[in-house]
């Protein structure tokens, strides 16, 4: 076996990940069991803290993990639901102002709050749910009405 050496910068999830020749990412991760001291068979399912059940299970004791991932993120997060470390927290960017729920990855947490944006409208002339990105049609087709976006001015970027 071999010493993975982390470079400055790198998470420390990285250590659990093997680069593959097919540039995917491999977890290393292997569950602690009692395999050697005769205790269990190895064959028995991980329980998960969500609680999904069996969709969720990705190890057995004392068995390698070696799921996959083509993104360095996302084999991150991976590695991170092992040890159950949840580093992003929505903290109220959602449409919960008191949400204080965590996440594996940056991306879930950007789904999460992506996830509680409203995406249709009520039309003010005729009450119909519209979605967001329709309301100026709906307004122009249905009711003969323009309707004037605010547009907010360019900003510019210091060099």
């Amino acid at each position: 076996m071999y010493e993975k050496i982390l470079r400055p910068g790198d998470s420390r999830f990285r250590a659990f990940l093997e680069m593959t020749a097919q540039r995917s990412y491999r977890c290393q991760f292997v569950l602690p069991g009692d395999n050697e001291a005769g205790g269990t068979t190895g064959g028995e399912d991980v329980e998960m803290a969500d609680g999904e059940g069996d969709q969720d299970v990705c190890c057995r004791r004392g068995k390698r993990c070696e799921r996959t991932e083509e993104r360095l993120d996302r084999a991150q997060g991976h590695a991170r639901q092992h040890f159950e470390y949840r580093p992003f927290v929505c903290g109220g960017k959602c449409a919960r102002p008191d949400c204080t729920q965590r996440f594996y990855s940056s991306g879930q947490k950007d789904d999460h709050i992506r996830r509680s944006i409203p995406r249709r409208k009520e039309c003010e002339a005729c009450g119909k749910q519209i979605s967001i990105q329709n309301v100026s049609r709906h307004m122009k087709v249905i009711h003969n009405q323009t309707v004037v976006q605010e547009k907010s001015p360019p900003t510019y970027k210091p060099y």
